[in-house]
């Protein structure tokens, strides 16, 4: 009874350890322009969104995108992380530790390929063997042009009032 007792106090110990260490563990993805960092903790959770000035100019759709792809990334790192502290804290051959791996697996997946970016670049997959020289890859789209609107006149101003503020002197609040 005292060796299973040890065992137990043992157990809470290093389950304890691995806690306080994964409470304060945490993960930075950087965007390829290191404009966007995101840093999550091992629950997922966003800990820290940094956006460099040289983000702005972007549109918003591809600021959202870079954002959620470091936020991705960093949440795909999680399972590695886990698997390291436990390691290192209560080992990996015990079946709540292959509990916890296995549901952080399937809460935080490998993220999906990234796209080809906009401009014509092919993004990741400029670095894998085998990617297709600049010779050979397609062609950008075209940039649309921006529509011109024919200018419309003023309209004339009413002689019975100076002002032009717009208020027809109607009730501003009415009773419901």
């Amino acid at each position: 009874m005292a060796d299973w007792q040890a065992q137990v106090a043992e157990n809470t110990r290093r389950y304890g350890e691995l806690s306080d260490r994964l409470a304060r563990a945490s993960i930075t993805e950087t965007s390829r322009d290191g404009g966007v960092r995101v840093t999550v903790g091992a629950d997922g959770s966003v800990a820290d969104l940094v956006l460099d000035d040289r983000v702005w100019p972007s549109s918003m759709p591809e600021l959202a995108e870079q954002i959620m792809g470091c936020l991705r990334r960093a949440r795909a790192r999680i399972p590695d992380l886990l698997a390291q502290t436990m390691a290192e804290t209560v080992g990996t051959q015990d079946e709540s530790a292959a509990l916890l791996m296995a549901d952080a697996r399937r809460k935080f997946p490998p993220p999906p390929p990234e796209p080809v970016d906009r401009n014509g670049g092919w993004g990741v997959d400029e670095r894998r063997i085998g990617a297709a020289p600049r010779d050979q890859r397609p062609e950008p789209p075209p940039t649309p042009q921006p529509v011109r609107r024919p200018r419309t006149t003023p309209r004339p101003r009413d002689d019975r009032d100076d002002r032009d503020d717009g208020w027809d002197e109607r009730p501003v609040l009415m009773d419901v």
